[in-house]
């Protein structure tokens, strides 16, 4: 099986295999290592088959990534594989980047894949109206209907892109995982240079094209397997960035440049035969996060529903 796969050596210690086709990670191995690690995401059931009990390498993350979100008391929370965390650790901010504050470097693991985000910056970060919405969209206002030109994809007035967490069938088999963070980006706030001068493109560096659906094309790193973008026919001015690229200051979570839509995972339906309790368990511990770290309303504070039939 392993010759039908794409394999790269992230580390000394571990040999990564992926799709070469879709990117879905099944397979990490190190030397003399005699179990292999299955990602979870490729697995028909959850629920009562896998325990999660332990957050390792939280070191790396500066703030503490998803462990926030997968929030249970059992779950023990460490810097590398030992030494463990107090409840709420950050560690110190990362040195500041050798690129201008006013952009965002995202890059996968291997570096064939790089590029730059800029602050959101009327009017060319409002200037896309895709024609609908395929997420639940947060609303101080409650539910209502989304009008053309209303922004749906800035938050905090229009200074921060909006991010959330995916659950869908179509992300989890593309990389192999069970949840993905996305930000959506207009593709006019990136650039392939630090300067901002050289516009962004569907075909750069290392990037290689899966098209999910007669609707919906994944894009991500042929070298490394890394999941880069979702790009939607419907909407052709945003596209969504996968936040794992992004390399903030202040951790993974880039949260001086997204605010989370924390009310509801997207498209939880799709977890609801294989993984109910794991899907519920990180609805509420975002939910949680977002009011106490975001001012958020809480799970039923008010979102736009999504309309049916995402082209995944």
């Amino acid at each position: 099986m392993l010759d039908r796969l794409s394999s790269y050596k992230s580390s000394e210690k571990i040999t990564r295999y992926f799709c070469p086709t879709c990117s879905c990670h099944v397979l990490w191995h190190g030397p003399g290592q005699q179990d292999w690690d299955v990602p979870t995401g490729c697995l028909d059931r959850i629920d009562d088959v896998v325990k999660f009990t332990k957050h390792i390498f939280l070191e790396s993350t500066h703030d503490g990534g998803f462990s926030d979100w997968l929030a249970d008391s059992s779950i023990e929370r460490t810097a590398t594989r030992t030494n463990v965390l107090e409840p709420g650790w950050r560690s110190a901010p990362r040195p500041s980047p050798p690129y201008p504050q006013t952009r965002l470097h995202a890059h996968c693991e291997c570096k064939g894949v790089q590029f730059y985000i800029a602050r959101p910056a009327p009017p060319s970060s409002s200037s896309t109206h895709p024609s609908t919405v395929d997420v639940y969209v947060p609303s101080d206002s409650g539910p209502a209907d989304l009008h053309e030109n209303e922004t749906w994809w800035l938050r905090a007035d229009k200074q921060k892109f909006l991010g959330n967490i995916c659950a869908c069938n179509s992300c989890r088999l593309m990389n192999g995982f069970d949840f993905t963070a996305w930000a959506f980006v207009p593709t006019s706030d990136i650039s392939l240079d630090a300067d901002g001068t050289v516009p962004f493109s569907r075909g750069f560096g290392t990037l290689r094209a899966y098209r999910s659906s007669d609707k919906a094309t994944k894009r991500f790193c042929s070298v490394c397997g890394a999941t880069v973008f979702w790009d939607g026919d419907i909407r052709p001015g945003l596209i969504d960035v996968a936040v794992g690229l992004l390399d903030a200051e202040e951790g993974v979570r880039a949260e001086s440049w997204i605010e989370w839509m924390t009310e509801k995972v997207s498209f939880k339906e799709d977890a609801e035969t294989r993984a109910p309790k794991l899907v519920e368990a990180v609805e509420k511990a975002t939910a949680k996060w977002g009011v106490e770290v975001q001012g958020r309303k809480g799970p039923h504070g008010g979102f736009l529903e999504a309309q049916k039939g995402k082209a995944q």
